[in-house]
């Protein structure tokens, strides 16, 4: 089995991106990236917000001028973006988990995953230096896991069940571990709950 763990950086944005551009000029206002919705292996839909919400309608505007930005649109203190991510495809490759939200202050942004320990270097071949602010073993001690649970979970991981694309089905990996599609889904769904809870708990 992998040795899956809680890992929290922070990695410089290349100043080729929008987002640097867009933090640079806000460097007041703390960015979420709030959700990914991947539309193709290049292509993302995210909602964009900021905690204060003070600038969210200035970004806005800013953002209709960026020409790596597609189909903006307001959503109250949302913003839904479209936009290509060549940059960081030997990231989205790998099997792992990125935790939303992303924060963004300052060209910097903190990102949240679940992934093997061993994963930080795709992250310095991507941004260079980066800053580990928080690796634990959160996975296997602080949620709880029942030992299935946490066998489903890492199985899924290894076999890449959280890539994108999937590398294979729900169905599939029920079938790897000999357990019907119902009930994988909901150790699953158990599992993941009990990590996320316990990380918005935390914070």
């Amino acid at each position: 089995m992998s040795n899956l763990k809680y890992i929290k950086l922070q990695v410089e944005i290349p100043k080729s991106i929008w987002i640097y551009k867009i933090s640079k000029e806000f460097p007041e206002e703390i960015i979420t990236l709030n959700y990914s919705n991947p539309l193709s292996e290049t292509r993302r839909q995210v909602f964009l917000s900021t905690i204060s919400k003070k600038s969210i309608k200035e970004i806005y505007f800013k953002l209709n001028k960026e020409k790596q930005i597609k189909d903006l649109e307001m959503f109250g203190d949302n913003i839904k973006l479209i936009f290509q991510l060549n940059f960081l495809q030997k990231i989205i490759h790998q099997k792992l988990t990125i935790i939303f939200p992303v924060t963004i202050h300052d060209g910097y942004a903190t990102i949240e995953i679940f992934a093997d320990e061993s994963q930080i270097k795709l992250f310095e071949k991507v941004f260079g230096k980066i800053k580990i602010l928080k690796i634990s073993d959160e996975i296997n001690k602080k949620e709880n896991l029942t030992l299935k649970q946490k066998e489903i979970l890492e199985t899924a991981y290894m076999l890449g069940f959280f890539s994108y694309p999937r590398k294979i089905s729900l169905t599939q990996l029920a079938k790897h571990l000999k357990i019907s599609k119902a009930t994988l889904s909901e150790n699953l769904r158990v599992a993941e709950n009990k990590i996320i809870s316990n990380l918005f708990l935390e914070k």
